[in-house]
């Protein structure tokens, strides 16, 4: 209130001054009196009800305002009449002047408070959320994968965005891919690390990545890897080839064809591995061929035992009177008529008698002389031959009357020998 000073009568009289803006003052009042907080009024009240409460959204955090001011975002007021705003909680937003707080939807989520939509961020690969207003994301779970990389909201709304991996692969947690099993290796599951992967065992391999089993080597191969590096199990050629020896398939080693026996080709059972003939031996195991008894030796037996084949002494030296060449089943005597003192390599080891001498029976290891009063030159050995041979003959005939007949004529063919020309 001011004094006013009349210039007529020199007297003074008192004057009302008007309230401020955001004040109110009822009648014969002696001052003004401001709005609450979070009321306001333009404009000069005249009541206490001039002053009106601050609308959702806004507020008035001092007492006199003449105005509301809104919350700023990721903020909110939901009722009318605040003196301040409330905060957003993570996971959700809000823009200015809101009066309330906006979720982010599945699939998106948002670790702090967010001023607009663009606050909540798509799950990454990976990842997905189910319930609106998330912080954070969800794994996949290992043995899962989830590729999009945040492009697509709706593939991160679920868990059922996250894909199973199939049987031969493996994924950890919160990944985008499933790996494959490498070649090599092989699950017959859904693998949760790298170590779900197991190499081929010995005998087996692969050649494609994400394999839930391994290759048998087929039989007559073999392969050792010791399960220790999947390289030697990533290619059918890690299978080597039996030799001297055989195997069924998916074995890990060849099985060495014992002495006495051979295998020349690819085994694929023990019946590969073949005695040695007769005339031949093998003494060391997975010989892939015989040996030859040497010249001068023979074995006879024909393949049933494989212990008569398993040694050189299995090849018995030739009796004084016969010969073997190499690799002989058995001896063959020197012919009537031929002589040798020892065992001979050659046919041509046994010598014809010479002149006055004779041999009757084969195998002779020496010749006999002529009795007195008979001879017998070089040029009737082949005579001598035929008739000694026409002698066994005789003695080995079973008809009664043949052998007379043979006889009758040996003799005559004798005396006939020993005419003196």
């Amino acid at each position: 209130m001011r004094h006013l000073t009349n210039s007529e009568t020199g007297t003074e009289s008192l004057a009302c001054t008007s309230c401020n803006p955001g004040q109110y003052s009822i009648e014969s009042s002696t001052a003004c009196t401001d709005c609450d907080p979070g009321k306001y009024t333009a404009s000069v009240g005249i009541s206490a009800d001039s002053c009106t409460a601050c609308e959702t959204g806004r507020y008035a955090e001092e007492s006199g305002s003449t105005e509301c001011a809104l919350c700023s975002s990721g903020k909110y007021i939901g009722a009318v009449g605040q003196i301040g705003c409330l905060d957003c909680l993570q996971g959700q937003w809000s823009e200015d002047g809101a009066t309330s707080c906006t979720d982010c939807i599945s699939g998106k989520f948002n670790a702090d408070i967010g001023t607009s939509a663009d606050s909540c961020a798509v799950c990454g690969a990976g990842k997905y959320s189910e319930n609106a207003g998330s912080t954070s994301c969800d794994n996949c779970d290992a043995g899962k994968a989830l590729a999009d990389d945040g492009s697509s909201v709706s593939s991160h709304d679920s868990v059922l965005d996250c894909s199973s991996c199939l049987p031969g692969q493996w994924s950890e947690a919160a990944s985008a891919t499933c790996t494959d099993c490498p070649v090599g290796m092989f699950s017959a599951e859904i693998g949760t690390s790298a170590a779900s992967c197991s190499i081929c065992a010995d005998g087996h391999y692969n050649e494609s990545p994400g394999s839930t089993s391994c290759e048998s080597c087929e039989a007559g191969k073999a392969l050792t890897g010791n399960g220790v590096d999947p390289t030697n199990h990533d290619s059918e050629s890690d299978c080597s080839t039996c030799s001297g020896s055989w195997s069924e398939a998916g074995a890990a080693t060849c099985i060495d064809c014992s002495a006495g026996k051979f295998n020349a080709g690819v085994g694929t059972s023990v019946d590969a591995c073949v005695i040695c003939a007769a005339g031949k031996y093998v003494e060391s195991t997975s010989a892939t061929a015989c040996d030859s008894c040497e010249a001068g030796k023979a074995l006879a037996d024909d393949g049933s035992s494989a212990t008569s084949h398993d040694s050189a002494s299995d090849c018995i030296e030739c009796t004084p009177g016969s010969w073997a060449a190499a690799t002989s089943a058995s001896c063959t005597a020197c012919a009537v008529g031929k002589y040798f003192g020892s065992f001979g390599t050659l046919e041509s080891d046994c010598a014809i008698c010479s002149s006055g001498k004779f041999a009757a029976t084969e195998g002779s290891t020496s010749c006999s002389d002529c009795e007195a009063g008979k001879f017998l030159n070089d040029n009737e050995e082949p005579f001598i031959t035929v008739l000694a041979s026409l002698w066994l003959l005789a003695q080995h005939a079973v008809v009664e009357h043949t052998l007379l007949l043979v006889q009758q004529f040996v003799t005559i063919a004798w005396l006939g020998s020993t005419l003196t020309i």
